[in-house]
């Protein structure tokens, strides 16, 4: 009981002394091109460094793009997007905070790059209601490895049909999130994570047991191609 109230009396702290920053014309107009409510979005700018500004995801999209017949064209008609940057504490807070209240609206949030404290994470809005949008978005690939953005947008719908997963993070190089039913047998799943992205051993944790123990301690999973 003592433990409830003492989190109850945070909670109320952090709401009462919760920041927010008025918006420039230009983000008013931005806010609203994306159905962005004007009080959520000076929320978010309360916990972010600089302003809103106009997203267009990865640049090298349309050469990543060209071969396939089905994403050739994605570039001509993007959702419309914005950024702003944050410290990664606060990076972090925004997506956990808000990601609920945006779904919830058509529009996901997401961190498109994450800089480790070396300098500000950004925070992508992106206007649609599918969940893996940030991918194609992003056009996340490995390419080194000879794998592209649809085979990753495949292997978490294979995922999130057996586990459910939510995104945190989708970058040019990276995807990260949590599972809402972690996978049972973990030395297996670890193997499939290893075969699909062996970077996250090989330039990351050091072993499969690593990997393994990382897997089992959280709910949540990494994927990046060097």
């Amino acid at each position: 009981m003592k433990s409830i109230i003492i989190n109850l009396l945070c909670l109320l702290v952090f709401v009462s002394c919760e920041k927010t920053k008025n918006l420039n014309a230009n983000e008013i107009k931005l806010t609203q091109e994306i159905n962005l409510d004007q009080g959520t979005a000076e929320k978010i700018k309360g916990l972010s460094m600089g302003v809103f500004e106009v997203a267009k995801g990865n640049k090298d999209r349309e050469i990543l793009f060209e071969y396939f017949r089905n994403l050739k064209n994605y570039s001509k008609n993007l959702p419309a997007a914005i950024i702003i940057r944050a410290k990664a504490e606060n990076a972090d807070l925004i997506v956990k905070k808000f990601a609920r209240e945006l779904k919830d609206k058509k529009l996901i949030v997401y961190k498109s790059a994450e800089n480790y404290g070396n300098e500000d994470d950004i925070i992508t809005i992106l206007q649609s209601n599918n969940k893996l949008e940030p991918l194609l978005f992003e056009a996340t690939n490995g390419v080194n490895y000879d794998i592209d953005t649809q085979m990753i947008i495949n292997k978490l719908k294979d995922w999130d049909s057996k586990y459910g997963i939510e995104l945190e993070a989708v970058g040019p190089d990276f995807v990260s999130g949590k599972f809402k039913n972690k996978p049972t047998n973990i030395p297996k799943f670890a193997k499939e994570v290893y075969d699909f992205c062996p970077d996250i051993v090989d330039q990351g944790v050091g072993s499969i047991e690593e990997l393994e123990k990382s897997l089992a301690d959280s709910n949540e999973f990494f994927l990046w191609w060097d």
